[in-house]
């Protein structure tokens, strides 16, 4: 149908036809890398410096050794990887199971992200307080 319209159409309109298809191809392909440097940019530009726990590492192993309760019944041992975003306040949100081992222990160690103070925000090169992601084990052992 369109080979049957084309030949129908006028050398003024088959050259204006053209160059619509090459305006068409062009915005396409400048619309697509557009999409392209913006995602390359979020991936190049990750925080300066880090997030940290606002009292130090140490206190966040105490901080999780006094309010992880090890699920009752239960006689496992394992590591569960819990993400969570790191606002540029410091707040702790979004807490989510990367990799599990049961449903008991999964909801403890997110209760316990979820009591989690405030934290140090990561900041970025210019040192304003950016948001960040975090991935921390949580380790079960009887």
């Amino acid at each position: 149908m369109i080979i049957q319209s084309w030949l129908y159409l006028s050398e003024k309109q088959k050259l204006k036809s053209k160059y619509m298809k090459r305006i068409i191809v062009a915005l396409s392909i400048f619309c697509s890398a557009n999409q392209l440097v913006a995602q390359t940019e979020k991936q190049i530009n990750p925080p300066n410096v880090e997030a940290t726990y606002a009292t130090g590492s140490e206190e966040l192993m105490k901080f999780i050794q006094t309010n992880l309760k090890y699920p009752k019944g239960k006689k496992m041992d394992g590591k569960v990887y819990v993400e969570f975003q790191i606002l540029a306040d410091g707040t702790v949100s979004e807490p989510k199971i990367l990799r599990g081992m049961d449903a008991d222990f999964d909801k403890s160690a997110l209760d316990v992200i979820k009591k989690m103070p405030k934290w140090t925000a990561a900041k970025d090169v210019t040192g304003k307080s950016v948001a960040s992601k975090m991935v921390l084990p949580i380790n079960f052992k009887k």
